[in-house]
This record gives C-alpha cells, structure tokens and sequence, in this order.
C-alpha cells in the first residue's frame, strides 16, 4: 500500500498545476475533436477514390488460388534437338476422324484449294448453324463456295486481291484484311508481289463479324508464314478466343530441311506454337505433304459430360430383415428359370416390372 501511495503521488507531482492545464487539456481535446471530424468528412466525400488497402492486396486464399491456377495451366515445353524429334510430331496424327470431308479443289479448280474437315459427331459442325474463318483466298474461292452450300456462314479475308470489302454470295462475305498478331498495316504478300497492307488481329475480325464468344466451326489459313502471327497472338493474348475454335487448317510453310535447326530456322520458329496448341487441347487430325509445306488440321477434343447412373425408381433398405432376404431368394430362383436375369435386378431393386417380367411370374 505505501509503494502504490508513493508511485500515486510521483506522479501527480510530474502533472502541471493550475487552471493554465485545464484549459491546455480542454482546447487539446477540442482540436482532436475537430481533426477527426473533418477527417470523416473528407473520406465520406471521396469514398470512390479512396483505396482500400484490403481491396489492394489479396487475401492468404487468393494467393494460393492463384498460385494452383499457375501450376494447373503450366505447360511445359520441350526444346527442339532433331528434325526426327519434329517430323515425329508434325508428320503423324495424335487422333482420328471417321468423316473426313473434302471441300474446294475439285476440277476445274487446283488441286491445291482442298481442305479437309472432319465431320464426326463429336465436333457438332452441322449445316445452317455453324461458321467458318478463311484467310487466303487468292481469288480462288472453290474451299468457301463448297463450305458455304454445305450451309456454314464463311467471312473470307484476303488483301492481296485488289478488291474491296464485299458480299461474295449470299453465305460469303469478303474482307480485304490480313490476318496478323495487331491492327495496322504489314508488308505481306506472295512471290515477286510483297506490299503495305491492312491487317488485324483475328479477335477484333471475330468481334467485327458479331461472333464474339460463339464456336467458331472452323478456321482455314493459306497466308505464307503468317499463321505465325496468327498462332502467336491466339495463343498468347485470345486464348479465349482460341477456346472457341474446333479445328484449324493450315498451310504449315517450313520448306525441305536445309540440316540448320538454328534459331532462325522455320522448324525453331514453329515448334513452340506446336507444343501450345498441344497444351490448349488441339491435336493433329490430319498431316499430309503438299510439296514445299505441309497441310495440316488441328482439332480440339471435345469433353463428353460423363454419363450418371440411372436413378431407381424405387428405394429399398439398406439392410432388410433376414426373412425378407429369404423370401427374395427363393422369388429370384423362380424369375431365373421364368423370366430370365432381368428379373434379378427386379427383385433387388424392388421394381415390379423389370424387362417385361413382373416379379414372380412371366407377363
């Protein structure tokens, strides 16, 4: 008691005295008064801009959820040591097509006009309701006029053809664009003919064409070498966009092998856009030799909803009586030799008519 009365008096004797502190504590807590109301006033009126630190930082949960996200979508790579390691991958298909159709390149078009779209139910291309992307036409229309009397909706692009943008039929319309990985204007072209031209990015071309976030049936490139900025920009910046195509035809230029797998060679350059489309679900469905390329079709593996089990129409328990166990027993020798094995089911389903037996007897 005489140290708290000792420390109770030290420290009344370290306050000031007099009215002077009163009033100094008063104007004090006064001002502290003030500052925290107009401070209220302040972020009550900017609410929308002021940040939130919480709002800024991910929480312990996102993070992880990020952090799973980046190992789910990781995809690994492999370097390119040898053409055999190339020709192994693009020279052989990774699925198979049962309906394999040609459209174009039927005489008296050239032979080279053909493309192949694999018909099989699982991609669910059906006429009058699907839609096909063709960059290259080179005013040879024979692939678009064949998809377009099957009944898909074709947006034809080609800006080497000194036309403009027009209605080439009733299911055709042309597009005096380039396919490219940005909006603006590229030296592109085919032989002795390389020219500035328009080109775009194929997801503002699907937005322009007011399919945005619908399937896009099939995708067709004949651009000379500019499926690299194409496969470049679709995998790297519309993987969305990507997600929504079933199959892509190309023309794969990487010429002979000259025995130079350099970086600069078409084999390096190609490899890792291959390996990526493996990654987004796109495998080889056809691979054949057009001479100084490849003609090849991608096509990206549906997922089938898995099936459920049939719900019985009847419940029974999980642990009949022993006598009822019994009796079922003796009911599934007869159904046997009646009605056959379908009245085994019958009988422990609890159903009265399995397979056109009723338990018990025939019908």
């Amino acid at each position: 008691m005489q140290k708290q009365a000792t420390a109770s008096s030290v420290a009344m004797t370290m306050l000031p005295q007099g009215s002077s502190y009163r009033r100094s504590f008063h104007y004090s807590g006064l001002l502290a008064l003030v500052g925290v109301v107009c401070l209220t006033y302040y972020v009550v009126q900017n609410r929308n801009n002021v940040p939130l630190l919480s709002a800024q930082l991910p929480s312990m949960a996102d993070t992880r959820d990020l952090r799973d996200a980046s190992k789910e979508s990781k995809c690994f790579v492999p370097g390119l040591v040898s053409i055999e390691q190339y020709r192994a991958y693009l020279h052989h298909t990774e699925t198979s097509c049962k309906e394999m159709r040609q459209f174009g390149g039927r005489p008296p078009a050239p032979h080279d006009g053909k493309k192949f779209v694999c018909l099989d139910q699982r991609f669910n291309i059906k006429p009058g309701n699907c839609t096909v992307f063709s960059f290259g036409i080179n005013n040879e229309w024979s692939f678009e006029d064949d998809v377009a009397k099957f009944g898909c909706k074709v947006f034809a692009y080609d800006p080497t053809m000194g036309k403009e943008d027009h209605q080439h039929s009733p299911s055709v319309q042309f597009f005096a664009t380039g396919i490219a990985n940005y909006k603006g204007i590229k030296k592109i072209g085919m032989g002795s003919n390389w020219q500035m031209r328009k080109v775009d990015r194929f997801e503002n071309m699907v937005k322009d064409a007011g399919v945005y976030g619908e399937e896009i049936d099939f995708v067709k490139l004949d651009v000379e070498l500019s499926e690299i900025d194409f496969l470049q920009d679709m995998l790297l910046n519309s993987p969305d966009v990507l997600e929504k195509i079933k199959q892509i035809a190309m023309e794969v230029h990487d010429n002979y092998f000259k025995g130079d797998l350099s970086q600069t060679s078409r084999q390096q350059v190609f490899w890792p856009y291959f390996m990526l489309l493996q990654c987004h679900g796109f495998k080889l469905i056809q691979s054949r030799n057009a001479g100084a390329w490849r003609e090849v079709v991608w096509a990206r593996e549906v997922k089938c909803p898995p099936t459920q089990a049939p719900t019985p129409t009847t419940s029974i328990s999980r642990r009949p009586p022993v006598g009822i166990i019994k009796q079922m027993a003796r009911a599934l020798k007869v159904d046997l030799r009646r009605c056959g094995r379908g009245a085994i089911r019958g009988a422990l389903l609890g159903e009265a008519l399995v397979s056109g037996c009723v338990v018990g007897r025939p019908v």
